[in-house]
Parts: C-alpha cells; structure tokens; sequence
C-alpha cells in the first residue's frame, strides 16, 4: 500500500484492477495511471495480491447440470420476451 495515496485513490485503483469502473473512469484513470508513480505502484501491488489470491483458491468444478440449467434459463427468456 501506498501511503501517499488517499483512501479515495486505493479505493479508485482497486476498481481499476478488478474491472469495476465504467469504460469513462477507466480511460481517466489511465490518463492519471500514466502520470503517477504511486499510483502505479498501487495497482501493480494489487495485480500481483489478487493474482496471489486468484491462485491459492481451490479449482472447483461446475456440476454437470449447470449448462442446461443457464440455456433453459436462456430459451425461457427468449421465449418470453418475443
């Protein structure tokens, strides 16, 4: 973590790494991202935490039924929406 940063811009670039921020935020975030040092450093430690993270949580596989489950799902609202 940053000390520099305010919570508000820990805040920011945590949205930033995990895709949270609309497509408006992301690109003046990246304006800001090229410009500051901390806050690179900021989103770099957090890529590598959450990949850390992402990597220590066991594999689990999906039951076998979900697939026809989402596409009858799927067909269902389809079917209602015509």
């Amino acid at each position: 973590m940053v000390e520099s940063l305010s919570e508000d811009e820990r805040m920011l670039a945590a949205d930033y790494v995990c895709g949270n921020l609309s497509q408006l935020a992301n690109t003046e975030f990246e304006s800001r991202l090229d410009q500051d040092s901390d806050l690179q450093s900021e989103v770099n430690a957090l890529e590598i935490t959450f990949d850390r993270l992402l990597q220590s949580l066991p594999q689990v596989m999906p039951p076998p039924t979900l697939k026809s489950k989402i596409m009858a799902e799927f067909d269902r609202i389809m079917t209602n929406e015509r």
